[in-house]
């Protein structure tokens, strides 16, 4: 069932039945998913492309993209740990291990 709270006066908070984020500090969101190899290939792209951009506003741009892209896979190796920590069975964890080691290898 979606959620939708009020926080304080003005500020909504809104979470979709399948518990994504469509709304933080009424400020709309959207959740995707990124492979983390993708991730750190376009924020080298990108590091290469704002030392070359003359204009402010795309460089800001691309500046902006840049530091989210970071901000990804910062959570994404917080989940990773999460994950790790918290692994049910000995099993379940060398599975997941195994598959992202496999992955982050190619």
């Amino acid at each position: 069932m979606a959620r939708i709270l009020t926080l304080l006066p003005g500020t909504i908070s809104a979470r979709a039945d399948n518990d994504e984020v469509v709304m933080a500090c009424s400020i709309p969101m959207v959740q995707g998913y990124f492979s983390v190899a993708d991730l750190q290939q376009w924020a080298t792209t990108l590091e290469e492309a704002m030392k070359s951009e003359k204009n402010i506003a795309h460089r800001y741009d691309l500046e902006s993209i840049y530091f989210t892209f970071q901000a990804m896979l910062i959570k994404h190796q917080e989940q990773h740990e999460e994950v790790i920590s918290a692994a049910p069975s000995a099993d379940d964890l060398q599975a997941y291990l195994a598959s992202y080691s496999s992955y982050v290898a190619q």
